[in-house]
């Protein structure tokens, strides 16, 4: 059975402890709670005994891993151990019985070892290897985790189809404001490193394949590089000749989006260019008592007030007021198709599916500068 993360029941503690063995070293907890998929309407009073022990949650990808850090004003803060991961009953939470809870503990620096040991490390916890300085260790910590996200739904796969198309009614009649969720992931990890710039002034879009860790294979254009963060740290050894060693630590963060970070925009308005001019697009309609159904026209302001002259000549020999023309005729109020050369879209009108679209990215596409992949 699968568990998910409720990332808006974190809690952490309210007291901050100080280690009496070790100097300036503090230690607090973080509670991740966990909801499992077999418990889906839970209620206080209402405790469900068949959800299996929460072991299954070892090794769970929204569990921080050791070193990872927090972020902000706690940045200084990383995780130091899981020290519990437990079944919660209705005495221990009512309003979430039968849910897990883990708890997480975080320091700002390690615990002094016996023996010597590495001493003091701006990043390190206690589980590193012994005798190696956090530049020259693997990255411990990259991590994926999936969310779910709120996105505009202009287009999508019509059911039992395999092209995207614009969201529609079945008379074709575009449809806006709609939105659906989206499953997205994050890929993160830390990198230690003596030298190197890995620095990024906004965020970067890969134009080609990038594979991390040699597991997690992004496609060109789905992912995003956020600008790392980054810490300049001093580590010290007295054992191995480290007093106060600089070193550099970045954050890397990724979001994959496998619909990529184009966004579509059904290229209409109320505005087209005709005879080389931009114009205010207007619409009429000529309703004759002994025709056929009336045809809506576009066009030019100076196009529809020709048609309306047109009725009002015609309709001066006409003394049986019944069998006069009628004509209708405004600005456009709603968006009308526009090609791709910004004129009127004649066959859009009459197929709003086959409007055409225009793309648009927010980043830059370039090629990504990692550490430790």
């Amino acid at each position: 059975m699968a568990w998910t993360y409720i990332q808006n029941m974190d809690e952490y503690d309210k007291e901050v402890q100080k280690d009496s063995s070790t100097s300036n070293r503090y230690t607090f907890n973080r509670y991740l709670y966990f909801k499992p998929t077999q418990y889906d309407s839970w209620a206080k009073g209402q405790n469900y005994n068949g959800v299996p022990y929460t072991a299954e949650l070892v090794g769970n990808a929204n569990i921080p891993s050791g070193g990872t850090h927090l972020t902000g004003s706690l940045s200084a803060f990383y995780v130091s151990d899981v020290v519990s991961i437990k079944n919660l009953s209705e005495e221990d939470h009512g309003d979430a019985c039968s849910y897990a809870v883990v708890t997480v503990e975080y320091e700002n620096k390690p615990k002094s070892q016996s023996g010597g040991g590495s001493g003091e490390s701006g990043s390190s916890s206690a589980q590193d290897a012994p005798n190696k300085p956090p530049w020259q260790r693997a990255v411990e910590d990259f991590t994926v985790t999936n969310q779910e996200i709120s996105i505009p739904l202009t287009e999508a796969y019509e059911y039992g189809e395999n092209d995207i198309v614009p969201v529609a009614t079945t008379a074709g009649q575009v449809l806006y404001g709609f939105t659906a969720s989206l499953w997205i992931q994050r890929l993160t990890w830390t990198f230690n490193t003596k030298s190197g710039d890995y620095s990024l002034p906004a965020p970067l879009i890969n134009d080609s394949s990038v594979t991390l860790f040699g597991k997690v294979t992004i496609p060109a254009s789905e992912g995003l590089l956020l600008p790392p963060g980054y810490k300049r740290l001093y580590y010290t050894d007295q054992k191995n000749g480290y007093e106060n060693e600089p070193y550099d630590q970045w954050t890397f963060e990724i979001i994959h989006n496998s619909m990529g970070f184009d966004i579509p925009v059904l290229n209409a308005g109320t505005k087209a260019i005709i005879d080389g001019n931009l114009v205010d697009i207007c619409t009429w309609y000529v309703y004759d008592p002994n025709g056929q159904d009336p045809v809506k026209e576009f066009g030019t302001f100076a196009e529809m007030m020709e048609a309306k002259m047109d009725v009002d000549e015609y309709n001066k020999n006409i003394t049986d007021e019944t069998q006069k023309k009628v004509w209708h005729g405004d600005y456009v109020q709603s968006p009308v198709p526009i090609t791709e050369q910004g004129e009127i879209d004649t066959a859009a009108i009459d197929d709003p599916m086959s409007t055409y679209r225009r793309y648009y990215a927010q980043y830059e596409e370039g090629t990504w500068s990692l550490g430790g992949v």
